[in-house]
């Protein structure tokens, strides 16, 4: 598979972003996300949206709360962006305890990659 793959979360789960960041990077996955490409000054969701349309493929670490879900206004912006665009599009819900392991299999989004 050609070109990165976009992970967009929210701040409220940097451990779990940060973690299936670092995961496909071990397996060789080019990847964006906020954490590592945005910098100060940048205008956050010209960047998302242009990462968004760049990329090939999109996991999007979805809150279970509805309200956060509302506040983060940039995933679903994403999400209708990699709608329209027709991407693929992998979403993997998650809460907000203290778990240390993401709610998700590496091997599973692997194999889900390497498949497209």
């Amino acid at each position: 598979m050609k070109g990165p793959v976009v992970v967009l979360s929210d701040e409220k789960q940097p451990r779990i972003a940060r973690g299936l960041v670092s995961q496909l990077w071990e397996h060789g996955f080019q990847t964006w996300d906020a954490e590592h490409d945005l910098l100060p000054g940048d205008n956050w969701g010209q960047e998302i949206l242009r990462a968004i349309r760049e990329a090939n493929v999109a996991i999007v670490l979805m809150p279970t709360d509805p309200i956060d879900a509302i506040r983060c206004w940039y995933l679903a912006d994403g999400l209708v962006l990699l709608a329209r665009l027709g991407k693929p599009t992998m979403k993997i819900v998650v809460g907000y305890g203290q778990t240390p392991q993401p709610p998700f299999s590496i091997d599973e989004i692997v194999g889900w990659l390497r498949s497209l």
